[in-house]
This record gives structure tokens, sequence and C-alpha cells, in this order.
């Protein structure tokens, strides 16, 4: 078990671990032993009276795998074998993360006093990121033939909104594009000095090994390479690669496809407005994501309650739940928002198919 659990880590590549305040609390009908905590955009089902409005406490973000050489994990570890935090109900109450009190951190020998809220401790926690079997070539290196992902080009990842809210007062009197975020592999094919490159999520494809082998038949597929090279321009595209045998092909495609949800100008070092997106991939006859709403801000009720809303109402083609939303503003390439927002619908459906294949 304990080598199952370590294949589908890796290092965090991003923060999975904070120091937070609590906003408010709350009961939860017929519990007597739980309550909910709520701290930024998540709630976490919590001990009953054992924490209080604006305490700080440690979160661990879904996706963290707890060490478990820490003794405070023990009891953790106990109903949860792979030490995995996910999207789970509890007396019909969604709770996504794990609140812990601030001595876990100064029982591993940290000062406390060194740190304020919203510090991040991933790695004084010692947690590591889980990642889907069928992802991991994806994180972890075999051999020497990974190059690291160009320093020039900005690496495709968005942040969600509930670990920062203030990205909805940042969309006021804001003209925004809202996609549906597709669930497959980031590729991303880049024009540089007339060379081409084309690039995983984290690394620079080198070789046309078996792993790596759709992201050269779709790139041929395309036949953009004349193209590309007479617009004249140093770009970096970045879109899904999805297809029969990538991340489950949750929208149930019966060859590789590739849409298109952004393009990085690596001379300006910016993303291109939605407008210019779109007139390339026109140029170049490749598909966009899905547009869920083009407009003014004000044209739409941008709330965290109601953008999950729309995040789990969403489905793909073939009537499979959708992995979420990506909301940008596309009116000022220098003064960009982007995140996502993760349906809990498809998170919950995801977490039960994996409880069915482990029984």
């Amino acid at each position: 078990m304990t080598k199952h659990i370590l294949q589908m880590s890796v290092k965090p590549d991003r923060t999975l671990v904070k120091i937070v305040k609590i906003v408010s609390i709350h009961p939860i009908e017929g519990a007597d032993r739980i309550e909910i905590a709520k701290i930024k955009g998540w709630q976490c089902v919590v001990e009953k009276n054992k924490y209080h409005v604006d305490e700080l406490v440690i979160y661990f973000g879904i996706d963290s795998i707890l060490d478990k050489t820490d003794p405070n994990t023990a009891d953790f570890y106990k109903n949860n074998p792979t030490g995995r935090i996910r999207t789970i109900k509890l007396r019909n109450v969604l709770s996504q993360g794990y609140i812990v009190p601030l001595t876990w951190l100064s029982d591993r020998g940290y000062d406390i006093s060194k740190y304020d809220e919203n510090a991040d401790i991933t790695t004084e926690m010692g947690v590591t990121k889980y990642v889907a079997p069928e992802e991991i070539d994806i994180y972890l290196p075999k051999g020497d033939k990974h190059v690291p992902y160009p320093s020039f080009v900005r690496k495709t990842d968005e942040e969600r909104l509930q670990n920062n809210l203030d990205f909805l007062i940042k969309l006021i009197k804001r003209k925004i594009v809202i996609t549906v975020k597709y669930d497959g592999s980031s590729f991303t094919i880049i024009i540089h000095n007339n060379m081409i490159i084309l690039c995983s999520r984290n690394y620079l494809l080198t070789d046309e090994s078996q792993e790596n082998s759709h992201y050269f038949v779709m790139f041929r597929k395309l036949g953009i390479e004349n193209e590309l090279k007479n617009l004249g321009m140093n770009i970096a595209i970045q879109g899904e690669l999805i297809g029969p045998k990538i991340n489950g092909n949750k929208i149930g495609v019966s060859e590789c496809q590739y849409y298109v949800f952004n393009i990085w100008n690596i001379d300006t070092q910016t993303y291109l407005l939605h407008d210019d997106v779109m007139r390339i991939c026109e140029i170049l006859k490749l598909n966009h994501v899905p547009i869920v709403f083009c407009g003014e801000s004000s044209n739409i009720e941008l709330t965290l309650d109601k953008l999950l809303e729309t995040a789990n109402n969403l489905k793909y083609q073939n009537g499979h739940l959708a992995e979420g939303i990506v909301i940008k503003t596309i009116d000022d390439e220098n003064d960009r928002v982007s995140f996502k927002v993760i349906s809990n619908a498809f998170l919950l459906c995801e977490n039960s198919k994996q409880s069915r294949k482990k029984k």
C-alpha cells in the first residue's frame, strides 16, 4: 500500500497547505459531534466546539497527501489509508479540505510566531500532491530525456476561486469570457524564432517515445507548421489534448482532439486578448474550448455560489459531468485576471468511481 501511495504523489507545484483564519462556523442539521467551519471560499467538516471564529488554523487543500511519518496524522490514516484529502460529503454536507490546530506545525519543530496568515507551509508539513495514475508520467520524468519547460513561456495552471475570493472584485466593470474546462492533458505548441517546440504540462518534448507519441501525432494531424511560421509571431499556443487514452477520456471522443484556451506572446510576455486568440484559431483552423459566456461582467451574476452552480450543471458533449469552468478578463493584456472553478459534482463523481475501482 505504501509503495502505491508514493507512486501516486509528487512534489507539489502549488500551495497545498496554508495558515488561514476561520471565517464562520455553522451547525449541521442532525449532527451532534461535527459542524462546518468556513475558511476563504472553502468549507470543512470539523469536530464540534474544537475551533472558533477568527482562529488561525492549518488548512490542507484538496489533493494533499499527508505525511504518514507525522504522529499527528495517525488518526487520519486510520480512516483514510491513502492519506489523500478529497472532496467528500458527510451528513449530506460538502467538505473540501482538512483543518487542524497550529500546534501541528510547532510539533514538527517550527516556531509558530514566525508564520502569518496565508503563509504557505506545504514544505514544512511534508505534504505531497496526489496525481491520478494516468497522469503520473506528466509529473515524474524518466531518465534524462525530459527537458524542463521553457522559462520564456508561462505554464498552464489556474488558481481556484475558493483560494482567492478577491478575484471576483477584480472582475467588476471588466469584459470577461467563461469557458468550459476540458479534462485531458495540457499541450503547448510554441513557435519561437521560426522553430517549433512542443511541450507537455511540465516538460519540453524532445523525443517521440511511447509516452509522448500522442503529442507528436496530434501536432502532425493539425498540419499547422507552415501556417505557424507564416504568422511572423513568437507565440505559445496552449490547449487541452483529449483522446481515447488520455485521462480517462471523459469527453468520450474516438480520436485525439485539440482545444485552445490561451495564447502566450513570448515577445511581450503577456497573454493575447480573447479576440486575437479567436483570430489566430481561425487562421490556423484550431478548435477553441467551448465558450459559456462572453461580455460585460455586469451582465452576469458573479458570486462563488453562482459560478459553482454553473460549473456543477455543465456537461461534456457525451453527457459526462464537466470538470468546471475558467473565467478570464479579456479587455487588458497587462491587467489580466484568470481563475478556475472546479465542479463539486465532478469531484464527487470521480471520487465515487475511484472508490468503486478499489473494491
